[in-house]
């Protein structure tokens, strides 16, 4: 999954899937958007390391 943290011109926040081309926040706040990437990618480096065999 291809994702992307965007600065509205209005000041607010939208997070993009550029995989399935869709929104997943729109006109979020900064906080909320930095937070789900942030749960994003450590659910990415977890699986990552699984399948690597680090534990």
């Amino acid at each position: 999954m291809r994702i992307k943290l965007i600065e509205n011109k209005d000041g607010s926040w939208s997070f993009y899937n550029q995989t399935e081309k869709r929104f997943i926040i729109e006109n979020g706040t900064e906080q909320e958007c930095k937070e789900l990437k942030k749960q994003i990618d450590d659910k990415r480096r977890k699986e990552n390391a699984i399948r690597r065999g680090i534990r």
